[in-house]
């Protein structure tokens, strides 16, 4: 009798997989996916909810993401079921003959290898991921997103577990294992679709609990960008001050006041500062910095009054809340970072007017005094020469160069908006820093970040920032009598 051609080959009917066992071991695949798939996002949603931040942020996904990620953990979830499925269809009976036993065991231990193994590096992969992310800080995820620029890494995973999960058949049976191939790929790809379109957890829900605390969420705060930041030295002696609009038409609404979530009226405010300045100790009080986070399109006239409030209730040291240059997308993330000012303290000592007064005429002696108004958000005057505010950077240069003995006073618009006051001080801080990197990298052969504590004392007293900002509310109480 002739051979066929790959007689060889031993057929996959040669398992002895009983039409019960099969049916049974079905049942278990789909349990099992649906457990490891409920475990994936349970996972997700807790390692979401770790990134809650003390202003009531939270990582959020949007609806294509949350799908996107639920597609990758309900393949993940089949696979590793499938595994677990192959592994109870070829346990090895007693009575087995050698020949079976030994493909069955090759088939076994390679899938027992492959779940373990599995696990060992999805738990490294987890653990990795979450140091990195801890390490990077709460504010991780505005600046890194694997969806939708690395999801090929994802595809490619669930491509590699896949067929490591047929190694031992295609090997044992060849061409012959290629219909079930096929079939558990089909499988695998209508149950993974079907898992996904199922939301285990109501992360709406969640984000709901949490967001109702965060004025970002309630209420319209559309902050400045800047290049020019620095971090909070001690974030338990910073306090938070919102000037936002309501929720709505900005031109409609009329600008609020929130501390702790609360709002303030306007005649309130100083009372509201000073309790909220008391509540720190006493020892502390000189210290906290108040952390302003304003909408930029708020004008100054409402800025300029309530700052007036807060250098009464002795809060002096100001931080205005900035988005980084770098990561635009983070609107609503309140970054540890500010531009930090100083307006005068007319809440502390018996008699701060008069300190304050002897403070203003101590800081004009022998100084050569030059004059700023801001007409419009193009223009400015330099002592009433009208000029571009595009080419402020040069003249402010080219002054302080000139002029070590400069000041500046800068008399605000209240009609113009904040985003509009902040470009100006931005260029004058900006010249500032430019002049002290070049001055180091001259004199010390560095930058100045690299100094030691003296050496940039020096170059703070060779480019002290001379300026005074003029406000309505503030000329009004220098004349005063």
């Amino acid at each position: 009798m002739a051979l066929k051609k790959g007689f060889l080959t031993p057929e996959i009917s040669s398992l002895n997989i009983s039409k019960k066992r099969f049916i049974i071991g079905i049942a278990l695949w789909l349990f099992f996916s649906l457990v490891f798939y409920s475990l994936l996002c349970l996972i997700r949603e807790g390692f979401r909810l770790t990134t809650v931040t003390d202003y009531c942020n939270i990582w959020m996904f949007s609806e294509d993401e949350i799908f996107f990620y639920n597609i990758i953990f309900a393949f993940v979830s089949t696979i590793f079921a499938q595994s677990i499925l192959m592994v109870y269809l070829i346990q090895m009976p007693r009575n087995a003959h050698q020949k079976r036993r030994f493909r069955r065991s090759d088939i076994f231990n390679d899938h027992t290898f492959y779940s373990w193994n599995f696990i060992s590096w999805f738990s490294k992969i987890g653990i990795a991921y979450g140091i990195w992310v801890g390490s990077a800080g709460a504010s991780f995820y505005y600046s890194f997103s694997f969806y939708p620029k690395y999801n090929y890494v994802f595809v490619l995973l669930i491509m590699v577990l896949f067929l490591s999960s047929w190694n031992s058949f295609l090997r044992i049976f060849k061409r012959k294992a290629y219909k079930w191939f096929l079939l558990s790929m089909l499988s695998v790809s209508v149950v993974s679709f079907a898992l996904a379109n199922m939301n285990i957890i109501d992360h709406n829900l969640h984000n709901e609990k949490i967001l109702k605390q965060n004025p970002f969420y309630n209420y319209q705060v559309d902050r400045v960008e800047s290049k020019i930041y620095s971090s909070y030295e001690r974030r338990d002696l910073v306090g938070d001050i919102y000037l936002v609009y309501p929720k709505g038409k900005t031109k409609n609404n009329k600008p609020l006041v929130l501390i702790e979530n609360e709002e303030i009226n306007m005649g309130q405010l100083k009372n509201a500062l000073e309790n909220y300045r008391c509540s720190w100790d006493k020892a502390d009080r000189r210290l906290i910095t108040m952390n302003m986070i304003i909408h930029k399109d708020l004008p100054m006239s409402f800025v300029n009054r309530v700052k007036f409030q807060m250098s009464s209730a002795g809060l002096y040291r100001l931080s205005y809340s900035v988005i980084p240059t770098n990561m635009p997308k983070a609107k609503d993330y309140p970054f540890p970072v500010g531009f930090n000012i100083r307006i005068p303290n007319l809440g502390d000592g018996p008699y701060p007017k008069s300190n304050f007064d002897q403070w203003y005429e101590n800081a004009k002696i022998d100084k050569i005094q030059y004059v700023i108004r801001q007409i419009d958000t193009a223009h400015c005057s330099f002592n009433d020469s009208i000029i571009k505010t595009a080419s402020l950077y040069e003249l402010f240069y080219n002054t302080i160069n000139q002029e070590p003995d400069y000041l500046f006073l800068y008399y605000i618009n209240e009609n113009l908006s904040f985003e509009s006051y902040f470009e100006i001080i931005s260029i004058f801080r900006q010249v500032i820093i430019d002049l002290k990197e070049e001055y180091s990298l001259n004199i010390f052969g560095k930058h100045y970040q690299d100094l030691d504590w003296d050496q940039r004392k020096e170059m703070r007293n060779k480019y002290p920032a001379r300026i005074i900002e003029l406000s309505p509310e503030m000329i009004t109480y220098l004349k005063a009598e």
